[in-house]
C-alpha cells in the first residue's frame, strides 16, 4: 500500500499540462451595496411581527483591487484583495413597535464609509482543449474570504413627536470558506474570457446602535449578533484583451449575495441609565455589485 500511495504521489504532478506565469491585476470601478436587516418578535420566525427595520440602498463605492494568480503544474493558486472608499448612499429606518404609539415612524440617513475584502484559493485547473490552437480551462476551487464593511449615518429627518440618531458606525463582516468553479477560454486570438461562480459559507457579524427620544426620554439600543454556516452567492465574470506577451486590459464585474439565517441574539436598551436585555430575532441580507477596469501584466 505504502508503494502504491508513492507511486500515486509522483505520477499525479508528473501528469499536469497547465502553467501561467505569475500575473497581477490591478483594477478601479464602482461598487454598489444594499443591506437590509430587521428585527422581530422571538420564536416566530421570519414572518413574526416587525419591531425595527433599516433599508440601506445605493450605497456606492470607488473601489481599488490587486491581484495574484499563477498555474504552475495544474495548481492553481490566487490572492486578492480590494478597498472601497466614500459609501454613499441612503438608510430608510422604520420604527413598527414603539411603546407610546401605533404608527410607523420613518426616518432617512445619509451614509458614508469604507469596505473592505480579500480572498484566496487553490485550484487544480484541467485543460479541456489539449493539443488545439485555442485553450479552455475548468478549475474546480476551494478558498477562504473576508468581506468587511463600515458605515456613518448622518443626518435624520425628524418628525412631530420623535428624533432618531445613529451615533456610532454599522459594522458588518462576512468571513468563510467557499468552494467553486472558474471556467477560463481563450479562442486562439488576444481575447481572454473568464467566468466563475462559488457557494459560500459564511460566518456574519453585526454591530450597530440607533437612539430615538420622545418627551424628553432618551431610549438607547444596541445590538451585537453572529452567527455561522450562512450559505452564500458568488458570481464574477471578465473579459481581457493582450496589447501583447505581457500586458492585458480589460473589464469585469462580481456579485455577492449573502443572506444570514435568522439570529436569535439580544438588543441591549438603555433607558434613563437602566440596562435591559430584550430577547430579539434579526434577519439580515447583503447584496453587492461592482464593476471594473483591469490592467494586468506578467512578472
Amino acid at each position: 500500500m505504502k508503494y502504491l500511495f508513492a507511486c500515486l504521489l509522483f505520477a499525479f504532478p508528473l501528469s499536469a499540462t497547465v502553467n501561467k506565469p505569475l500575473r497581477w491585476e490591478w483594477e478601479t470601478g464602482y461598487r454598489n451595496d444594499r443591506i437590509h436587516w430587521h428585527l422581530h418578535e422571538p420564536g416566530t420566525g421570519e414572518g413574526g411581527m416587525l419591531a425595527y427595520t433599516e433599508l440601506y440602498r445605493d450605497v456606492e463605492f470607488w473601489q481599488n483591487g490587486l491581484s495574484l494568480r499563477v498555474i504552475h503544474r495544474d495548481f492553481t493558486f490566487f490572492l486578492g484583495g480590494a478597498y472601497g472608499t466614500f459609501g454613499r448612499g441612503t438608510l430608510y429606518q422604520t420604527y413598527s413597535d414603539l411603546p407610546f404609539t401605533s404608527e410607523h415612524p420613518q426616518f432617512e440617513f445619509n451614509t458614508e464609509g469604507f469596505s473592505a475584502d480579500g480572498s484566496g484559493y487553490v485550484g487544480y485547473a484541467v485543460n479541456l482543449t489539449e493539443g488545439r490552437t485555442y485553450e479552455v480551462l475548468l478549475t474546480p476551487l476551494i478558498g477562504y474570504a473576508g468581506h468587511w464593511e463600515h458605515l456613518e449615518r448622518h443626518g435624520g429627518t425628524p418628525n412631530s413627536y420623535m428624533t432618531s440618531t445613529c451615533p456610532q458606525n454599522l459594522r458588518l463582516s462576512w468571513n468563510g470558506f467557499f468552494f467553486g468553479a472558474d471556467f477560463a477560454a481563450n479562442p486562439g486570438n488576444r481575447l481572454h474570457l473568464r467566468a466563475g461562480y462559488a457557494y459560500n459559507l459564511m460566518k456574519m457579524r453585526l454591530h450597530t446602535l440607533y437612539n430615538y427620544e420622545n418627551a424628553g426620554q432618551n431610549t438607547s439600543n444596541r445590538i451585537k449578533a453572529v452567527q455561522g454556516g450562512n450559505p452564500g452567492q458568488t458570481g464574477w465574470l471578465e473579459l481581457h484583451y493582450s496589447l501583447d506577451q505581457f500586458w492585458r486590459i480589460g473589464f469585469g464585474g462580481l456579485i455577492n449575495y449573502f443572506p444570514a439565517q435568522v439570529v436569535d441574539t439580544a438588543l441591549t436598551r438603555e433607558v434613563n441609565s437602566v440596562t435591559t436585555q430584550v430577547p430579539t430575532q434579526l434577519k439580515l441580507r447583503w447584496t453587492s455589485v461592482s464593476g471594473w477596469l483591469a490592467l494586468s501584466g506578467e512578472f
